[in-house]
């Protein structure tokens, strides 16, 4: 009767949040204008003005920026509530921190999808609509189903791996000003350092920039993606796209299989839920 109770109320609680979440504009202009603008830039500074071409790859990299800015945001949503008594109320309801977490990830997730269908959508209207865009539409439709459903798989657990990095550095202050200024810089400098914006043709040149950015976790989990996306994992020649050379000789390679950055993603995620189920702060309001 207790479980059956305890399901009831996260039910609930998972109607709620999705319900505040999808009434809010601010998330659809975090989790998708921005990621839309920042991918077309992208698209358009690689492609046209440094590599001038852009690889599957780095397609669906740029597709997942929104993974990573879903969990930005919903971490500064927590951060907001704390200032009330909403996790309060919810943890008198017998909610646990794990359990705000569980429905997190849920909205994670949905949002992380809508933000890859607008900005895939818009990657097809501009090539489809501008011929001198540097990319082609081909690469979209001839990505198999499977690659497909790997690569959201893969940015989903981006957008979560994200949303427990930023929800546990809000638990280093109760000010919610001092979280956002701590969280945004977080953002650049994860976004910067995660071969995504700065993709590996550049990074691979220079060892020390693509060593530093192995304390990045979700740099692990970009190049998840990159690893499927390039068909690396049944062709060893996929490693060419990723670094959008043929001739990869004296480059610094960070992976060369999927299996190495999956189990540190997977273990980074672990050690974070652990650390939210017993340091997570509930607020300050009584």
């Amino acid at each position: 009767m207790k479980s059956k109770i305890k399901f009831t109320n996260l039910n609930r609680l998972l109607f709620l949040v999705t319900k505040i979440l999808f009434k809010d504009p601010k998330i659809y202009v975090v989790s998708i204008l921005i990621p839309m603008v920042l991918s077309f830039l992208l698209y358009w500074v690689w492609g046209k003005m440094i590599v001038n071409v852009i690889y599957t790859p780095q397609l669906f990299g740029f597709l997942s920026i929104g993974s990573i800015m879903v969990g930005f945001y919903l971490s500064l949503v927590v951060t907001e509530w704390k200032s009330t008594n909403f996790l309060k109320k919810i943890k008198g309801s017998g909610i646990s921190s794990l359990d705000i977490m569980l429905v997190l990830f849920v909205n994670a997730i949905i949002f992380s999808f809508i933000s890859i269908v607008f900005s895939a959508s818009l990657a097809a209207i501009t090539t489809r609509f501008i011929p001198m865009f540097p990319i082609d539409f081909s690469m979209l439709i001839n990505a198999t189903w499977y690659i497909w459903i790997f690569f959201l798989l893969s940015s989903f657990l981006m957008s979560i791996v994200s949303l427990m990095i930023f929800i546990s550095i809000s638990n280093i202050s109760n000010n919610k000003y001092i979280i956002l200024a701590i969280n945004t810089a977080a953002l650049f400098i994860i976004i910067l350092l995660c071969d995504l914006t700065i993709i590996p043709y550049i990074t691979s040149k220079i060892k020390f920039i693509a060593v530093l950015e192995y304390l990045n976790p979700l740099k692990y989990c970009v190049w998840i993606i990159y690893l499927i996306t390039s068909y690396q994992f049944i062709d060893s020649f996929g490693i060419q796209q990723i670094l959008s050379t043929n001739n990869i000789s004296g480059l610094f390679v960070s992976f060369n299989n999927i299996y190495i950055p999956l189990f540190i993603s997977v273990l980074v995620l672990i050690s974070m839920c652990l650390y939210i189920k017993y340091k997570f702060s509930w607020g300050v309001k009584n």
